[in-house]
């Protein structure tokens, strides 16, 4: 008498189809769960996969409960040492950037112009040179800069002795002149405490036949 599929199946551990297919390699004519095995093909199927099946190594359960229960208590020791801060950490505050001072450059100071007062309204060219503080040789070469050629006795015009004086950061002062002096008589403001009062002269012009 033979096994039924599904019985060999459930004995072996199998699923149906996995059982089937391990039998059509063996050369048993098979086609549903309900087909019968002959037992010569079923004992070489159970040999075959008995031989398959790897020994379990048991491993030793106590040493590896050991080690857990070792690696629990120092995680509990390092939480109870450490404990987790709920605050979160405080911001970090950047320093304060020091702004380099202006550097402030010192203006120059103003170039004061020497004032010289001159005694006459007009100078030849050797007065010219002393009010000046040159020699007469260094006068003539620097109006001869200007193409103007000049002895030591000839005058030197107003512009050009302003220029020269100039140059040199002098300022010349000229006495004034006779019509600045009447100008100046004639612009004074008259004192109102002075004015009178007079009537108009009034004069008819007409035309006289001869």
């Amino acid at each position: 008498m033979g096994i039924r599929v599904y019985q060999l199946a459930k004995e072996l551990g199998l699923e149906n189809k996995e059982l089937i297919v391990q039998l059509k390699k063996l050369g048993a004519k098979v086609t549903g769960h309900m087909s019968s095995v002959e037992e010569d093909i079923a004992r070489k199927l159970t040999a075959a996969l008995k031989k398959e099946k790897p020994k379990r190594v048991k491993a030793p359960e106590k040493t590896e409960k050991k080690e857990a229960k070792q690696a629990v208590k120092q995680i509990k020791e390092k939480k109870e040492e450490n404990p987790p801060s709920l605050s979160p950490p405080p911001p970090s505050i950047p320093a304060p950037s020091v702004a380099a001072a202006p550097v402030i450059a010192k203006a120059a100071a103003p170039v004061v112009a020497k004032k010289v007062s001159l005694k006459k309204f007009s100078l030849t060219v050797k007065e010219l040179a002393q009010n000046l503080g040159l020699t007469v040789p260094d006068l003539i070469k620097r109006l001869m800069k200007r193409k103007i050629f000049a002895t030591i006795n000839q005058t030197v015009e107003k512009s050009v002795m302003e220029e020269m004086a100039l140059e040199m950061d002098i300022e010349l002062e000229f006495p004034q002149s006779a019509e600045e002096l009447i100008l100046g008589v004639h612009q004074e403001a008259d004192d109102p405490n002075d004015l009178q009062l007079r009537w108009p002269v009034v004069t008819f012009m007409g035309h006289v036949d001869h």
